[in-house]
Parts: C-alpha cells; structure tokens; sequence
C-alpha cells in the first residue's frame, strides 16, 4: 500500500476496508497466481517473492463484513507499526515512515 493512499469502500458491499497484508509461507517459491488448480502447484506467474525468512507478504485491503480481499502486488511494503482498533471497530494500521526497513 503506498503512503498516503486512501483507504477504499468495499467494492461489493461498500462498506469501509481494512488495510493489511495477506501473508503465507512459501519456502520454495512466492505466491503464484493460476488460471485453474493445478494437482501439485506447478506452474503459475509468481506475483511476490518469499522474504528472507520464508514468508510471503501482499499489501491490499480486506472488508470483513462480506469477505473480499483488494490485493495489489509489485509494490514495495511499508513497514508496520501494529495494528489499532478504531472507535468503529475498523482496524487502523499505522505505517512508518518510508526509508525506515521493512
């Protein structure tokens, strides 16, 4: 998510969106996007690269009330500060400073 973008309404419901990370190991390989399901994960166009760590992160937005992900790849990741609940319930995630790791 680059600063300073706005947080996005739901395309689906409206409602407003929660930004974050999808997350997932990929020791091997990143995370692939596949046009069907394949038996074993073969193939597929690698969206995001594994960390150093074996970890694979997506920055995008998730609305809780009808369960949509708005994910965008191929952007660098801003660092987390940890997440805050709002007075809406709404989960706010600061974002540091850019230059400041990730």
């Amino acid at each position: 998510m680059p600063e300073g973008r706005a947080v996005p309404n739901c395309p689906n419901c409206s409602k407003p969106m929660s930004p974050g990370f999808l997350g997932s190991e990929g020791l091997v390989a990143g995370s692939k996007w596949y046009l069907e399901r394949t038996r074993l994960g073969f193939g597929g166009e690698e969206l995001a690269a594994t960390s150093g760590f074996g970890m694979v992160y997506i920055a995008g937005f998730r609305c809780r009330e009808c369960k949509t992900l708005l994910l965008q790849y191929g952007t660098p990741l801003p660092t987390l500060t940890g997440p805050a609940e709002s007075s809406t319930g709404a989960v706010e995630v600061p974002v540091a400073p850019s230059g400041s790791g990730r």
